[in-house]
């Protein structure tokens, strides 16, 4: 009896320990799997990224951002005359004090409406379970990122267009830089032109009509001069359009396939299709 207990006991010390083995196995199994899919999905985004990086510079060279720098030009050009003109109607040289200035809540809130537009839309395309709509927020933020980054290069720029207008919260004593292109413009420009294609003017015009009030808004504060408004709402603009041919391009070759067939009867041919 004692023999059996003894045989019994061993064996059930033996399964333990397999199942033990066997456990411990299967976590390291699955660890090293989530490891590897996390691993894959953190490539795919950055090689995307860099891959939309890539198409929105390549894009910002089409006929539709050359007709938006040709439209631009001659209203920067025409604007830069009457700057110090406007300016004069906001700012008192002799106090060194803004003048006929909005509310400032009104001000903030016209300036950040870009910023409450992009966490919508960004948020709800991220999560979005439809291919397009998470392409779409992927490649719209890619090229807010590039147009912020680029305008910000721009502005460190030490020349005479670059220089912000005088205003009570900056120096008395000597002009501050970093006004040429205006960045908030900019991102107006961006937000606008792109969902203005993307949704029509159901969207769009609300969304010009907001970024009217805020670049007024800035020039009203005395942030920026007229011309360096203008000159940022143009940027925007194109980058806008760059990152939505990007997106029309990505979907396509997403859904555009071709190949080759080889059909006895008829022999090699051409096949391209498409999947709505």
């Amino acid at each position: 009896m004692r023999k059996i207990h003894y045989v019994l006991s061993t064996v059930l010390i033996v399964i333990s320990l397999q199942a033990k083995d066997s456990s411990e196995s299967s976590q390291k199994d699955t660890a090293k799997k989530h490891k590897q899919e996390v691993y894959k999905m953190v490539r795919d985004c950055a090689g995307r990224v860099m891959s939309n990086i890539g198409a929105n510079f390549y894009n910002l060279l089409s006929w539709d951002t050359f007709k938006t720098g040709c439209v631009t030009l001659p209203f920067y050009v025409g604007a830069r005359p009457v700057d110090h003109k406007i300016h004069e109607h906001f700012y008192n040289s002799e106090t060194h004090k803004n003048l006929h200035q909005p509310p400032a809540a009104f001000a903030k809130f016209a300036v950040n409406t870009p910023n409450i537009v992009i966490s919508i839309v960004f948020l709800r395309d991220f999560f979005s379970s439809d291919l397009y709509h998470r392409r779409r927020g992927e490649i719209f933020m890619t090229g807010l990122g590039i147009t912020w980054i680029t305008k910000n290069i721009l502005k460190c720029a030490h020349i005479e267009g670059n220089k912000r207008p005088w205003n009570e919260h900056f120096s008395k004593h000597h002009c501050t830089y970093g006004g040429s292109p205006s960045g908030h413009s900019a991102l107006f420009g961006y937000v606008t032109s792109f969902w203005f294609v993307e949704k029509g003017p159901l969207v769009g015009v609300p969304l010009v009509i907001a970024s009217a009030l805020g670049m007024a808004v800035q020039v009203i504060s005395n942030r920026h001069y007229l011309s360096q408004v203008i000159l940022g709402a143009g940027y925007g603009v194109m980058f806008g359009l760059a990152a939505h041919k990007t997106l029309e391009k990505s979907i396509f070759n997403e859904n555009t396939k071709v190949g080759l067939v080889a059909d006895p009867a008829t022999g090699v041919g051409f096949k391209l299709s498409y999947n709505f």
